[in-house]
């Protein structure tokens, strides 16, 4: 398990400044699970916007900054972003181009969502 200590000693080990100059990217979400459901297809396009930190992107027309918490030298890329009202949310870029992007929040109990898809590289 991964300790809120370890996570900050961690970001302090790979500051946004040490982090590469990350590509604008265009991502579509296929396919959405919820804890305690099967699966389903979905169709979420979004769009990653190069950020100080990590991305910057518009979901639901409110902005969302994600920090890139992998380092720079990984393979997969992946970002965090966590509101005053618990809500975590993860996204891990991987080489290829696939994506997974993880909700935690607490709705009446703890609830996490998971979305699969793929990025690709903006104009």
């Amino acid at each position: 398990m991964l300790s809120a200590r370890r996570l900050s000693l961690g970001l302090l080990l790979y500051p946004a400044t040490a982090m590469a100059d990350l590509p604008a990217m265009t991502c579509t979400l296929t396919d959405h699970c919820a804890a305690g459901t099967p699966c389903t297809e979905t169709a979420l396009d979004f769009d990653l916007e190069p950020a100080p930190g990590g991305y910057a992107a518009s979901i639901d027309s409110d902005w969302v900054s994600l920090m890139q918490i992998s380092p720079p030298e990984a393979a997969v890329k992946s970002f965090m972003a966590a509101s005053p009202d618990s809500v975590t949310v993860l996204l891990s870029l991987f080489p290829d181009g696939a994506l997974a992007l993880t909700v935690q929040e607490d709705i009446d109990g703890p609830h996490v969502e998971t979305a699969f898809g793929r990025c690709t590289r903006g104009s």
